[in-house]
């Protein structure tokens, strides 16, 4: 006989459980107001119309901008160590590793330093 696991299905119901307030707070801010009954309908119809597409499409810039900088050094340079034996192989290897186990908001802290007006 096959004994079910209950595992799978209790996990199912604290992932759901976890979810429905986010969900819930993403829906009344851009729900009608016949179903939100939201106070700050102005704000937000303000914000859709001058703030949000700004930055929209600034983080869309920044995603892509990412996106083009990392194919343009990380293939070239895992290529170039993949299929190249030179001195000082193995350290670049792990010099590569580095920015992996920088956590992210750090380096964001250390970008901005370094190209500040002032850095």
């Amino acid at each position: 006989m096959i004994e079910k696991s209950l595992s799978r299905p209790i996990g199912f119901l604290i992932v759901l459980a976890m979810l429905a307030p986010i969900l819930g707070i993403a829906w009344l801010t851009v729900a009608p107001s016949e179903i939100s009954d939201s106070t700050n309908d102005g704000l937000m119809s303000f914000l859709m119309t001058t703030v949000l597409p700004y930055q929209f499409g600034q983080t869309l810039g920044l995603m892509l901008g990412v996106a083009v900088f990392t194919i343009l050094a990380g293939v070239p340079s895992a290529w170039f160590v993949t299929f190249f034996d030179f001195p000082g192989r193995r350290h670049l290897q792990w010099l590569l590793l580095l920015p992996l186990a920088m956590p992210t908001y750090i380096a964001a802290y250390v970008f901005a330093e370094f190209l500040d007006k002032a850095g």
